[in-house]
């Protein structure tokens, strides 16, 4: 296993290498105890079952709760990991997290002039991905676009999702969001639903180029 690393000392980059070890640290404690957990659980289950012979509704539901769980809990893992930006670029990196194969409804263009550093694209991959995580857990939606631009002073994601209007949820959703664009500094988060089926998010974050 990779040696964790060393935060930055101070600022803005200090402020976000600590947050991803912290990230990171809490998808190996997911890993090593409450996944392991889930992962025995199942195994009795279907030893259970093979003992009865018959495949009961109980133990049928079990099961699936006990599957549903584990994915549940990988999918969370798998957002809190350092994201593998690479040689391959912010935009392929994102792609690969909010569309992933297979998937449909997501999109991500690459209006980028300029690539950020490294813990600016953590920044805005992590805004992204929890943008795109708060609509859905919020909204109706048939799709999402997630673009990503660099303006003089700092790079913006602007989100745009084919919804309905929100029942006054999203302010709170989009705390998290707020959160995470604080790390490089004072930032802004615009929220726009004042088009019927469609909802507008704007998030920009400052930095020097």
């Amino acid at each position: 296993m990779a040696e964790p690393r060393q935060p930055r000392s101070g600022g803005p980059l200090g402020r976000v290498e600590a947050v991803a070890a912290e990230r990171e640290r809490i998808a190996r404690l997911l890993h090593d105890d409450p996944l392991q957990a889930v992962s025995v659980a199942t195994l009795h289950v279907e030893l259970l079952a093979a003992r009865i012979g018959t495949e009961l509704e109980e133990v049928t539901e079990l099961r699936e709760a006990l599957r549903h769980a584990a994915t549940q809990m990988r999918a969370l893992m798998d957002l809190l990991r350092r994201p593998t930006i690479g040689t391959s670029g912010l935009a392929i990196s994102l792609r690969s997290r909010i569309a992933p194969a297979g998937a449909t409804g997501a999109t991500v263009v690459d209006d980028l002039l300029r690539d950020p550093p490294e813990p600016v694209a953590y920044v805005l991959h992590w805004i992204a991905e929890e943008t795109v995580r708060a609509l859905r857990a919020s909204r109706g939606y048939s799709g999402v676009t997630v673009t990503l631009q660099s303006p003089q002073g700092g790079y913006t994601v602007e989100v745009l999702a084919a919804s309905a209007p929100s029942d006054g949820h999203s302010l709170v959703a989009l705390d998290g969001v707020r959160r995470i664009a604080s790390l490089l500094g004072p930032s802004s988060v615009d929220l726009d639903d004042s088009a019927p089926g469609r909802t507008r998010i704007r998030i920009h974050v400052p930095w020097p180029e």
